[in-house]
């Protein structure tokens, strides 16, 4: 179709496909415990920070060896997990702390957290242009409340940043 996300009818298109990601989650979720209900911290993310670390040395070391692996590694380690920790583990859940999570979706609570988390979320990655990409503005927000409702559901980050990989898995081939 020649669109992609920089452009208005792209972004307008990966909106709508994240809206409704963002739809049917609450909806194929919500027989699933959240994991504030379940009271039991995640502690698996700090085996996924180790192997993020371990990561970028191999990634680098490796990168005039194996280029597409390093890549790989680069989105699925550095991208994905760097951006999840900042704006869903820590920003989202600095601002749920301070303002509360007075907000209701089916079972999920949420907050001021992660609507404020969106729209940084949208604006930085929008801003990192120039000039700056307005419509790449929109679908990140999009895609950020999908991967704030997914971190508020299960409490942890490594969903987030799971999906957040897998979208973008495809940079690895353009790059």
């Amino acid at each position: 179709m020649g669109w992609n996300f920089e452009d208005w009818p792209g972004s307008i298109a990966l909106s709508g496909a994240f809206l409704l990601v963002l739809y049917f989650i609450p909806r194929t979720t919500e027989k699933l415990p959240s994991r504030s209900a379940i009271h039991v911290p995640n502690r698996n993310i700090l085996l996924v920070v180790s192997l993020s670390i371990i990561t970028l040395l191999l990634a680098h070391l490796s990168y005039d060896f194996f280029p597409f692996a390093s890549k790989l590694l680069y989105y699925l380690f550095i991208v994905a997990l760097g951006e999840e920790l900042f704006f869903r583990g820590y920003f989202q859940s600095s601002v749920n702390r301070y303002f509360g999570k007075s907000f209701k979706l089916g079972e999920v609570s949420f907050g001021w957290g992660l609507l404020l988390t969106s729209v940084v979320f949208g604006l930085s990655h929008a801003l990192v242009s120039v000039p700056s990409t307005w419509p790449w503005a929109l679908w990140t927000f999009i895609f950020g409340l999908t991967l704030g409702f997914i971190r508020e559901k299960d409490g942890s980050i490594l969903a987030a940043v799971m999906l957040h990989a897998m979208v973008d898995f495809p940079l690895a081939f353009m790059s």
